[in-house]
């Protein structure tokens, strides 16, 4: 792994270890954002003004909201000073963080449609040796895959130029979520068989999976901790490099497209979901052993040493195959 990467690593852990981030944390989007359009740049350079065309008719291209370290602006106000290229990229990057900025706007969020129930799948997860009192409910109809089926299908026919540039950010922002594991799980266990509605739901993603990252430091939450593990900086040009990084083959040898040709013939996106589902015992367990954690704060279990040694590569991994597919998906949609 690269002196950069790993200082990146260093800088990501520090942070989690001391507040929760955001979500695959919006710095994470933005960086599957950069490595989308770098993909593109390399291997399908008529695609971007395509998106860009497309980007620039969004609603918050123009309108102020609250974005990067929360401050107040429009997309096109905060890129003014940059050149062409950089504008593009940093478009890309916030397309695919907006459906998290997002969220507090009534007009993409409205509680009829359940939208933030779009960002993820509760599949049951029981570890070996529970006992037969802990159950398993099986998903909400409302979930990712349902979402991202509809936001493509908006993408490829909506009518109006805004409408069309709100999907295409779900598509890409659903896909960055669909390749963090705990975007599609819900253990349950005897800890976790938290009640809601009558329904025992487990720890929702990690969500109520409460840890330390270390000894006295302060509680998190499971699903927050692996939402940071790409990078928690806002700054555009830091999660810029970092994608830069991640995709340079000689930086990180892993991470090169070659590595990638099984998972990148795999088109369908429920099998994305399979793919980080798998990757959910590699969450929960270290060393065959089963995380301390507790649905109460002060119970809160301490991640094992080199838990995030161990797991910040999978957190990488996932991130630049998302950035590909993101890429792939825009490709397809825009080239037909």
């Amino acid at each position: 792994m690269s002196h950069l990467v790993r200082t990146v690593v260093a800088m990501c852990l520090v942070a989690v270890a001391s507040a929760p981030a955001f979500a695959w944390s919006k710095a994470g989007h933005q960086t599957t954002g950069a490595i989308a359009y770098r993909v593109l740049k390399k291997e399908s350079p008529g695609t971007i003004p395509k998106v860009v065309a497309i980007l620039r008719k969004h609603p918050y291209f123009t309108e102020a909201h609250r974005g990067i370290n929360n401050k107040l602006s429009s997309w096109e106000d905060t890129c003014r000073g940059l050149t062409e290229d950089e504008q593009n990229e940093f478009l890309f990057m916030m397309a695919c963080r907006w459906a998290d900025d997002s969220r507090p706007d009534v007009k993409f969020y409205p509680k009829s449609d359940r939208v933030e129930a779009q960002h993820y799948i509760n599949r049951p997860f029981k570890p070996a040796g529970q006992p037969d009192t802990v159950k398993l409910v099986e998903p909400d109809e409302i979930n990712i895959i349902r979402g991202f089926s509809e936001r493509l299908t908006k993408f490829k026919t909506a009518t109006t130029d805004a409408d069309r540039a709100v999907a295409m950010c779900f598509v890409m922002h659903f896909i960055g979520d669909a390749h963090q594991p705990l975007h599609t799980v819900s253990l349950c266990t005897t800890e976790f068989q938290v009640v809601d509605n009558g329904k025992q739901v487990g720890d929702r993603g990690g969500t109520r999976f409460m840890v330390r990252g270390s000894e006295g430091g302060r509680p998190i939450n499971l699903h927050y901790f692996w939402d940071g593990l790409i990078t928690n900086e806002e700054d555009f040009r830091k999660n810029q490099q970092v994608a830069i990084a991640l995709l340079d083959p000689k930086l990180n040898p892993d991470f090169a497209k070659e590595k990638f040709a099984d998972a990148l013939a795999v088109t369908d996106f429920e099998r994305w979901i399979d793919e980080s589902f798998q990757l959910v015992p590699k969450a929960y367990y270290f060393n065959d052993k089963l995380l301390s954690g507790s649905i109460e704060n002060a119970n809160a279990g301490v991640l094992p040493e080199g838990y995030s040694k161990a797991v910040q590569p999978i957190g990488f991994k996932r991130g630049v195959l998302a950035g590909y597919r993101i890429a792939y998906t825009l490709k397809d949609v825009l080239g037909n």
